[in-house]
């Protein structure tokens, strides 16, 4: 079965993550023949060199910045060319796509939603409810609770909608540091890019009343990205350089997490959060809003959920988890527990017998 996965470009971020680790793990599988199309340009990144170090097939219609129609009909070229039994779409790759959807009936698409439906829809909406209704483009949920959000928005009954919730590596993000044997500084840990959506400045501002309340502690934000300067400019603000740490992009995260205590989160939004996955597989507790999926991998026995926006309940929360080693630690036992059913090769052997069964039903 010849599967082409195509992706916007291969920039740092969770779907990126999640398509790359899908690939590879697909591309092991016997019978899978596993291809990578980047609508963008070649850039050197981390998610380039795992495709090259896995020998991951990657090709590039080479779009610059903004929409390009033109690389609309190079990329159904390009489907037509290579013929693949599957294609499936992750970001902003699916408009892309949308014309060879509708003109090769013999493939079946596949388009994986990485946030709750209407985040997504506010920049391609009208085009994937197009897809979802008059091609054979099939919606995927990360969550149950993103799962929802697609049926509602989208007006699509339950059973159009298969749900395959994300997957880590947990070999790779294992608990290698025992969670009671961590000491020094109180280590408060964020990953994720510097964007709008992830509020790394209210995260800022919440850790400073921890510091004001006489707590000995940190903060770690691991990623980069355009937002960088405004939160550099808050820690200078409050006067807490000696506290917050910008590590940027890193490629030892595992190693990160394992010497932290808490994960800390404030994100606007999410689908199915892989860094907090990452963070419960290493062994930590959790402090969040309730944001999208995190609601479906994240309960008071692994973690405290906030309503989003409350940034009082928020810093009662750090300051909470912060007071109480006894707590943390029961919270860390939980989230290893709860982490240990989302590996990535459940993930994997779902969307193989997910795309395997469109495949057979195509024959039909």
């Amino acid at each position: 079965m010849k599967v082409l996965i195509v992706l916007p470009q291969l920039r740092t971020g969770g779907g990126q993550k999640l398509a790359l680790d899908e690939a590879v793990g697909l591309s092991r599988l016997p019978g899978f023949e596993i291809s990578v199309l980047c609508i963008g340009k070649k850039e050197d990144t981390i998610f380039t060199r795992l495709a090259e170090k896995n020998s991951i097939k990657v090709s590039y219609i080479g779009k610059s910045e903004g929409v390009s129609f033109s690389a609309m009909h190079k990329t159904t070229r390009f489907i037509k060319s290579e013929k693949p039994d599957i294609v499936h779409t992750h970001l902003l790759a699916m408009p892309y796509t949308l014309l060879a959807a509708l003109k090769y009936k013999n493939i079946r698409f596949f388009h994986t939603i990485h946030n709750v439906a209407d985040k997504e829809g506010e920049r391609m909406g009208k085009l994937e409810k197009y897809a979802y209704c008059h091609t054979n483009f099939t919606p995927v949920a990360i969550s149950d609770y993103c799962a929802e959000t697609v049926c509602k928005f989208y007006g699509l009954p339950k059973e159009r909608v298969p749900v395959i919730y994300n997957g880590i590596d947990t070999k790779r993000f294992a608990c290698v540091n025992e969670y009671s044997k961590r000491k020094g500084r109180l280590t408060i840990i964020s990953v994720g890019r510097m964007q709008k959506v992830k509020r790394h400045t209210m995260m800022t501002e919440v850790f400073s009343e921890l510091v004001r309340a006489g707590f000995d502690a940190q903060l770690i934000f691991l990623g980069d990205g355009e937002l960088r300067p405004q939160v550099e400019d808050c820690i200078k603000r409050l006067g807490i350089e000696d506290r917050v740490f910008l590590r940027g992009i890193t490629e030892n995260v595992e190693s990160e997490l394992n010497n932290a205590h808490i994960y800390f989160s404030a994100s606007e939004h999410e689908g199915l959060p892989l860094s907090v996955l990452e963070a419960m597989s290493c062994g930590l507790p959790v402090v969040s809003f309730r944001a999208g999926g995190t609601v479906d991998i994240v309960d008071e026995h692994n973690g405290i959920l906030c309503d989003t926006d409350n940034k009082k309940q928020l810093s009662d929360a750090l300051i909470k988890m912060a007071s109480d080693s006894v707590l943390r630690e029961k919270m860390s036992e939980a989230s290893l527990k709860r982490s240990a059913g989302y590996d990535i090769s459940k993930c994997v052997d779902r969307y193989a017998a997910l795309f395997e069964a469109a495949v057979k039903k195509k024959g039909k």
